[in-house]
């Protein structure tokens, strides 16, 4: 079984997500700022490629975000 997240708005920095699975989590175009995601699991950077992070955002230990431009993620969103 696998679930899907949708953020609609700003998780913000006083979110800690410690031992969340968030495989599958859909976070296209979630602002992430600042959260604390460091101890979650199942997350990819793909999941990431078009969120809004900061240098704030904690990620956990490996994960590598893909470059990715802002037309492919608009490309994405239609």
């Amino acid at each position: 079984m696998s679930y899907v997240v949708v953020l609609d708005s700003k998780v913000g920095p006083e979110s800690f997500w410690v031992r969340t699975n968030i495989e599958n989590a859909d976070l296209f175009g979630a602002d992430i700022t600042g959260t604390d995601l460091s101890l979650v699991s199942g997350l990819t950077g793909d999941q990431l490629a078009c969120s809004k992070i900061d240098k704030f955002t904690k990620l956990p230990v490996g994960i590598s975000i893909p470059a990715v431009s802002a037309e492919e993620c608009k490309r994405r969103a239609n």
